[in-house]
């Protein structure tokens, strides 16, 4: 885990001390030493995140080829780096990740990268031919922004580097295209950023610029994985998933360190964190989050299951106090409006690990693989076409009752089936729909279409509505917001961190299990659950699920409530302009005299939002 920055600009736009600025805003990320190569039209920049007890030789970076003519930085962890280094017959020598990477780009080229298990983002300068290029993983694991002009690229790990530099600051103004984009989900998708000539490097992709060219090549992508048949066998399908679990997790396990889990008490971390112990000989140090003040509270079952397994387990108090004093700071670490609020515990529980270990392992992506959410029922039953064709008197009806059948109707109203998934994802977490977006924006220039990738193209055979809707996710929400969550909080503090229900093996494992053995008899996550009762008796896990969410509802509607006042006044609102100040006085009036509670996220973003806008790492 690290840090990587620099640029090209055959027009010497960029003075080289721009590039150490940037090394040192990214110090967070890589707090053991920066390292720099400069020439002539190219810098590069790299912070090193050093873990104690790492068997392989580490090397400085950036790293030069034996022929002179690469420069290479990496971010991240290539789990099957030592594997290919004897399957292309590097050397017999122990190497360090990053010399096997460079080696295999040099002899095999970028497109073996695909082969590249594990997250990375990756810096290749050649000096010969002229040309930088820049890759990110299959799943946007490790960031990588970018600002291109048509001229000159400057790259940074995140966006507060590139605020650094001037000649970036002087030609980037606000992406309205983003802010619809984040008022509809709640992050800034896709390859956009906030800001105007800045991108993300989209996951599974290289960017080669040379000159005054850009190229952008797909090298890996998701949908490859989805095969023409699936896997119908109940007891191939455990076994298999048992095995792929187990090696995940142990091939992470390759430092002589300690480590830690985040324990929600859920299946996903239970079973990763059993694994963890049963591969340990010491005791796995866990840590979960308490809310005193909501009703909705899984630490006391995740107490139950540290003790089950006997691991060192920590809870982390997380009261209103800590959010009023925490969440104004997100933006200093996020760089742009992020609306998920479980960034809070995240953060909390992420400084609170580093202090007792350097790695720590969390069960992402087994929602999204094994169709845990109620996005995924939500997909099933909009395919129904008497409900399709009746849905908007519907949805008015179920407008005049209580708060709960108010949010489904929000779902209800979708504009069109193509953009079903993003509406239902949306609106289950409670963010503006399209049509609201039209009516919020203060001025027609303001609303801007955001466009999404065709994750559907290319696919072995026809997915159901809810394998569909997983998909979405996988390209979307997992990438953009879960992940982004638990890597800037995380790095925010130095911590690295693993989520191997991730590994390549499980994703294309997962794409191609039969849906009946997901979803099973209405039970969500059937074959995920019953790999876990291998290691944690059943009996610990009937009950809702919850994990790390806060009771902004209730907060907002009572102690946080001056942040309604604060960032929502008309004066606010004036200032920015972005908004139609009635349209939000209506939704703030709703949400506290006519118990519309389900509009408390909606309000939430339009608050960070203002925050942003108000703060501008930027600085116009």
């Amino acid at each position: 885990m690290s840090a990587i920055a620099g640029f090209f600009s055959q027009y010497n736009h960029i003075p080289e001390s721009d590039l150490h600025a940037m090394a040192l805003a990214l110090k967070h990320r890589g707090q053991h030493g920066e390292h720099f190569f400069h020439e002539t039209p190219a810098g590069i920049a790299h912070c090193n995140l050093t873990i104690e007890g790492n068997f392989l030789p580490e090397i400085q970076q950036p790293v030069h080829s034996a022929c002179g003519r690469y420069v290479l930085a990496f971010d991240g962890d290539i789990c099957n780096a030592d594997e290919l280094r004897r399957e292309y017959a590097l050397s017999t020598q122990p190497m360090a990740e990053v010399e096997i990477i460079l080696q295999l780009i040099v002899q095999q080229g970028i497109r073996v990268c695909s082969q590249f298990s594990g997250s990375f983002a990756i810096a290749l300068y050649d000096r010969f031919e002229k040309k930088l290029t820049l890759l990110r993983d299959c799943l946007g694991a490790k960031p990588l922004y970018y600002f291109w002009d048509g001229t000159t690229c400057v790259f940074a790990s995140e966006l507060k580097a590139l605020q650094k530099v001037a000649y970036v600051k002087s030609h980037t103004t606000i992406n309205y295209a983003a802010v619809n984009y984040f008022l509809h989900s709640g992050y800034v998708g896709g390859d956009y950023s906030i800001y105007t000539n800045i991108y993300k490097v989209e996951s599974g992709t290289s960017i080669e610029i040379r000159e005054n060219c850009l190229q952008k090549n797909r090298f890996k992508q998701l949908n490859d994985s989805i095969q023409a048949e699936t896997i119908t066998d109940f007891a191939q399908a455990r076994e298999t998933l048992r095995d792929l679990v187990e090696a995940a997790v142990r091939t992470r396990m390759k430092n002589n360190c300690k480590y830690a889990s985040f324990l929600s008490g859920g299946i996903d971390s239970s079973l990763v964190t059993a694994i963890m112990q049963r591969n340990s000989s010491a005791r796995i140090q866990t840590f979960t989050v308490d809310f005193p003040d909501s009703p909705h509270n899984e630490s006391s079952y995740a107490q139950k299951i540290a003790s089950y397994l006997g691991t060192e387990h920590h809870t982390i108090q997380c009261t209103k106090n800590d959010a009023a004093r925490i969440l104004p700071t997100l933006l200093d670490i996020y760089d742009e409006p992020y609306a998920d609020t479980s960034a809070l515990p995240t953060l909390l529980v992420s400084q609170a690990a580093k202090q007792s270990a350097p790695v720590a392992f969390l069960g992402d992506g087994g929602d999204e693989l094994f169709l845990g959410y109620g996005a995924y029922t939500w997909a099933q039953r909009l395919q129904n076409p008497h409900l399709v064709r009746w849905r908007k008197p519907l949805s008015a009806v179920l407008q005049l009752t209580n708060d709960s059948y108010r949010r489904g109707a929000k779902v209800l109203n979708f504009p069109n089936k193509d953009l079903l998934p993003s509406h239902i994802y949306s609106q289950e977490q409670g963010f503006f729909s399209r049509p609201e977006i039209a009516k919020l924006m203060a001025q027609p220039e303001f609303l801007q279409a955001f466009e999404q990738i065709q994750y559907q193209n290319g696919l072995a055979r026809t997915l159901s509505p809810a394998e569909n809707q997983a998909l979405f996710d996988l390209h979307y929400a997992l990438q953009e917001e879960l992940i982004t969550k638990v890597d800037r909080a995380s790095m925010h503090y130095g911590l690295k961190t693993f989520a191997p229900l991730l590994d390549d093996s499980i994703i294309e494992f997962a794409l191609n299990v039969d849906e009946r053995l997901k979803l099973h008899n209405g039970e969500k996550k059937y074959l995920l659950k019953q790999v876990l009762y291998d290691y944690v008796p059943a009996e610990l896990y009937n009950r809702p699920k919850w994990g790390f969410s806060i009771p902004l509802q209730s907060w907002l509607a009572g102690d946080l409530s001056f942040l309604l006042d604060e960032w929502l006044n008309p004066q606010m609102l004036k200032k920015h302009g972005v908004v139609n100040p009635k349209v939000v006085e209506r939704y703030v009036y709703l949400f506290r005299k006519k118990n519309h509670a389900h509009l408390y996220n909606r309000l939430w973003a339009l608050v960070v939002l203002h925050q942003f806008l108000e703060k501008d790492i930027f600085e116009r």
